[in-house]
């Protein structure tokens, strides 16, 4: 795999919001840059790996509403 490739994967690794280590994200980005990666590859990565928090939330907003007990509506249905 080509470095520059590796770093993208590294910042999506790091980026997630299931991980999201900062420091991680900085040092990679920083190393991506420095194999020729542009601004609009790197917001790719980012982009991509944003709906993980998305998916997250819609499968988990349906499973919280069924554990809460009955008197703690939220209205979401």
């Amino acid at each position: 795999m080509a470095p520059k490739v590796k770093e993208f994967v590294y910042i999506a690794m790091d980026a997630a919001a299931t991980h999201l280590y900062t420091p991680g994200v900085r040092q990679h980005i920083r190393a991506a840059l420095t194999h020729r990666a542009t601004a609009d590859e790197i917001m790719e990565v980012l982009a991509i790996i944003s709906v993980l928090g998305i998916h997250a939330v819609t499968e988990a907003a349906p499973i919280l509403q069924q554990e809460l007990p009955a008197d703690h509506d939220l209205g979401w249905r």
